[in-house]
């Protein structure tokens, strides 16, 4: 006599938070290369998966910035630095113009 014994696996569900391969805020998508797909909150720049404080600052005309970064903008008289994160992680002083080093 032979007994067939039936059993049932049940496995549950896996969560996971995808990965991402996203460019630091206003950076253009071909500065987001080099990386293995990057946790959420995490940006690639430059091969390097970093937080959004560690993304360089981009300015309307272009120019990029890095994190701790000072510069002197005589247009306007101001001293700018880049917190990081994009364009709203630039914070500005005004100044006397002309601006001496």
């Amino acid at each position: 006599m032979t007994t067939m014994v039936q059993t049932t696996t049940t496995t549950a569900p896996v969560t996971t938070t995808a990965a991402t391969l996203e460019p630091c805020p206003d950076m253009p998508l071909s500065t987001a290369y080099g990386c293995d797909p990057c946790l959420p909150g995490y940006y690639c720049y430059e091969g390097n998966c970093v937080k959004a404080l560690d993304c360089p600052c981009v300015l309307p005309d272009g120019s990029i910035h890095r994190p701790m970064q000072f510069w002197n903008d005589d247009a306007t008289c101001q001293t700018c630095t880049c917190l990081g994160g994009g364009a709203s992680g630039v914070t500005c002083m005004n100044q006397q113009c002309p601006i001496t080093p």
